[in-house]
C-alpha cells in the first residue's frame, strides 16, 4: 500500500508559528526557509543537492537561534499547539507528534514483530523509546545524547561509524 499516513501539521501554519513565537519570546531565529541551499550545505556539510531536499519541508521547520535563547519557544509555541525539538545542531519546531508516533504503523503496515531504530540526538528519543530496541550513536564530539530510555544501547561508534556499528 502506497498510501502516505501524514502526522504532522502543515508547513505554513508551523512557520507562522515559529514566527509568532520568536516575535513574542523577542529572539530572532533563522529557518531553512530563510537559507538558500547553499547556505544549508555549508551549516549541515550536506551536498548542495542534499541541502536542498532538506530545505523541502513539509510538516516542520528547522531553524537557528540568531539571538537569544531557543528555550525561550517553549511556551509560547505550546499555546500554538506546537513542540520544540533539539536535534544535534539545529533545533526544530513541528506539531505535538515525534519520529516515535510513526512506529506503531510503520510495524503494522510491515508486519514487523520485532523493531529497532537507531538515533543520535535529542529529536530521536520518542523514536527510542517506540521501539523494542533502540541504539543511540555517539555525537561528532564524542558524547552521548542525555536520555533516559530503558534498554537504550549505546554505541561507541561517532557519526556514521556508529551507525555501521548498529
Amino acid at each position: 500500500d502506497d498510501e502516505t499516513v501524514r502526522f504532522g501539521l502543515p508547513f505554513e501554519m508551523v512557520r507562522s508559528g515559529l514566527e509568532e513565537a520568536a516575535r513574542r519570546a523577542g529572539i530572532r531565529v533563522r529557518g531553512y526557509a530563510d537559507m538558500t541551499p547553499d547556505e544549508i550545505a555549508d551549516r549541515t556539510g550536506l551536498p548542495p543537492g542534499d541541502a536542498a531536499l532538506a530545505a523541502d519541508r513539509r510538516h516542520s521547520e528547522t531553524f537557528l537561534v540568531l539571538d537569544g535563547d531557543g528555550d525561550s519557544l517553549r511556551p509560547h509555541l505550546h499555546v500554538l499547539g506546537l513542540t520544540l525539538v533539539r536535534g544535534s545542531r539545529f533545533l526544530t519546531v513541528q506539531g505535538r507528534h515525534d519520529k516515535g508516533t510513526a512506529v506503531p504503523v510503520v510495524a503494522a503496515r510491515t508486519g514487523a514483530t520485532r523493531t529497532f531504530a537507531v538515533g543520535d540526538a535529542g529529536n530521536d528519543e520518542g523514536m527510542l523509546r517506540a521501539v523494542d530496541v533502540g541504539m543511540l550513536v555517539r555525537s561528532h564530539d564524542g558524547s552521548h545524547v542525555e536520555m533516559e530510555v530503558p534498554g537504550l544501547v549505546r554505541l561507541d561508534g561517532v557519526g556514521p561509524e556508529g551507525w555501521v556499528e548498529a
